[in-house]
């Protein structure tokens, strides 16, 4: 079953971009599961329940590039140099080692660190919950059938080139159109976009006024030129450029990261003669693998319902961190490597 809620977690990330509103969402569920197969607060099975959801939601929905804040800025970044990547480009190196070992490496922890155990209650009481809700009715049915509409256009925009940006705005505006979507302006009305647009947007500009006062360009020098990372081989330079990331890392949020550090990298791996792409896939593993719980808000989010410790908490982080960078990272880049990517 954790595993089960392990994939869950991960499959909300290919809906949802912000890992923080997947918590939020995915929270209520928890307590919900956890009241129904009697697992106490503090108990191991009842960490195992908050964990599996949202620690994979948060670690592997990075492997889907809408599915995290920091990719998103990341893209910014990126396109501001006149360059991009597309949803399927970034699926195809990022999913079949990242999205799915992440969900086992969060499974592994639950079971092999501190030995969750496999929620052996009565899974009929599921059942009956299930039965009570009934068919989905026909306002759910379009919301279905409009998350998937963004799914296909988003793993097509190869072909149609439409940026991701656009096919979350344009799925989100036809849920407002009657008859086809299920939300009227009332719905929203309480919603403080304000917020929300002030932190990303100062989170960008965090990163522009770096590189308008020559920061960045200080920070390459005294962070990178001694480094010699074009001498190194195809691994050495991809998995030393993941390694530096997750260390810096260590001293702040991942979205702060991710606006501050990634045009430092770009611009020495323009000036170098490196692949900025490739240069960009190794930072953002990086930027994924938090080892700490105050490197990631939705972790931290967590220990709000006081279902799981701090320390179960600090134990998972570090396991899936450390699988992250010492284990999966590896791999991809051999991965890669075979795919003649890098």
């Amino acid at each position: 079953m954790l595993l089960g809620l392990a994939f869950a977690g991960y499959a909300l990330a290919f809906l949802i971009p912000s890992a923080m509103v997947r918590v939020v969402l995915l929270a209520p569920l928890a307590v919900e599961l956890a009241r129904v197969l009697k697992q106490e607060k503090g108990s191991a099975g009842a960490a195992g329940i908050f964990l599996a959801l949202g620690a994979s939601t948060y670690y592997s929905g990075y492997s889907v590039l809408t599915g995290g804040l920091p990719n998103i800025i990341l893209l910014g970044i990126l396109e501001k140099e006149g360059m991009t990547i597309f949803w399927g480009q970034w699926g195809a190196r990022m999913i079949p080692v990242f999205g799915l070992g992440a969900v086992f490496a969060v499974y592994a922890s639950l079971r092999l660190w501190f030995r969750a155990p496999q929620l052996p209650g009565d899974l009929r009481a599921l059942t009956r919950e299930l039965e009570l809700l009934g068919p989905p009715s026909a306002a759910e049915r379009r919301v279905i059938w409009l998350l998937g509409l963004a799914i296909a256009l988003w793993a097509t925009d190869f072909l149609h080139h439409i940026h991701p940006t656009f096919v979350a705005l344009l799925v989100s505006s036809l849920l407002f159109v009657p008859y086809v979507g299920v939300l009227d302006f009332e719905a929203v009305r309480g919603l403080n976009f304000s917020i929300v647009l002030f932190y990303i947007g100062a989170v960008f500009a965090i990163g522009t006024v770096l590189q308008g006062t020559g920061f960045t360009a200080w920070a390459s020098g005294q962070v990178l030129e001694g480094s010699g990372l074009e001498r190194l081989g195809w691994f050495g330079r991809h998995y030393v450029v993941t390694l530096i990331a997750s260390l810096f890392a260590l001293f702040m949020d991942t979205l702060a990261e991710s606006s501050v550090i990634t045009p430092i990298f770009i611009q020495y791996a323009k000036a170098h003669g490196m692949d900025v792409i490739n240069t960009t896939f190794s930072l953002a593993i990086g930027y994924a693998f938090p080892y700490f719980p105050y490197q990631a808000a939705p972790i931290i989010f967590l220990l709000g319902y006081g279902y799981v410790t701090p320390q179960q908490v600090l134990r998972a982080t570090l396991f899936v961190g450390g699988a992250g960078i010492l284990v999966l990272a590896p791999i991809a880049m051999v991965y890669w490597r075979l795919l003649g990517l890098i």
